[in-house]
């Protein structure tokens, strides 16, 4: 779990490890008891990591601080890849239902389409690694 990528922020090692266990698909409880510390504990120190790395949501501070594997762009599904956009920047599955004028069965079924995809065990670690992808991309 010390794979954490330079980004020229320096956090301290619990959120870096926390934020590690994130991309390898672990969820904020099951990252907490592999730390040994409460969740509560867990969400201050994701909230001290988006602060420090300028990021809003969990999935931008672990596409942030961690490295991921780079999907095949072609591979997602235009759909897929708004909806796991649409979870990086935090929205809940009734929210983008609501904002794409679908089911929140639909938004779930695509997630989990983009996270077999992916070979992702969460939205989080897609949504993740879409970002990456992005901005990868975009230089």
């Amino acid at each position: 779990m010390d794979d954490v990528k330079p980004t020229g922020v320096v956090l301290d090692e619990q959120p870096r490890l926390l934020l590690a266990a994130l991309a390898g698909g672990l969820s904020v409880a099951a990252a907490a008891e592999r730390l040994r510390i409460s969740r509560r504990t867990a969400e201050r120190r994701l909230s001290e990591a988006r602060r420090v790395l300028g990021v809003s949501t969990t999935a931008e501070a672990v596409a942030a601080a961690v490295p991921v594997r780079k999907p095949a762009p072609a591979a997602l599904a235009p759909r897929e890849r708004e909806i796991l956009a649409l979870i990086a920047s935090g929205r809940t599955s009734r929210e983008i239902a609501s904002h794409l004028g679908i089911a929140p069965s639909t938004v779930d079924s695509c997630a989990r389409s983009a996270m077999a995809k992916t070979d992702s065990r969460t939205r989080v670690q897609a949504a993740a690694q879409i970002a990456a992808t992005n901005e990868v991309g975009a230089d």
